[in-house]
């Protein structure tokens, strides 16, 4: 099967925002599975993206609820938090331990 047939039977497969997302890709992206892939981490999973710049650019989603908006907010605060945390504990380590 080539990489074009997986991703239209991906297409098929999919409904609402991520059809559409899927849709608006340009063809010769479309021609192999790893570039939707790409893609799809970029857009939706925040690749090349750090927690807080996260945190700070979410947005409600159209079809999300005030309250999941403000759950998904506090989750992506969290992360953002603890990512701090462990850069400050790790630099504060190598510095103690004289890297």
């Amino acid at each position: 099967m080539t990489g074009e047939e997986v991703c239209g039977q991906f297409s098929d497969l999919m409904s609402g925002p991520a059809r559409q997302w899927y849709l608006q890709l340009p063809k010769k992206v479309k021609k192999s599975w790893t570039e939707p892939m790409e893609q799809f981490h970029v857009q939706y999973c925040g690749k090349g993206m750090s927690m807080a710049s996260r945190y700070y650019h979410a947005a409600q989603r159209p079809d999300e609820t005030p309250l999941d908006y403000l759950y998904r907010l506090n989750v992506a605060g969290l992360r953002a938090n603890m990512m701090a945390r462990l850069k400050r504990n790790v630099n504060t380590s190598s510095i103690s331990s004289g890297r």
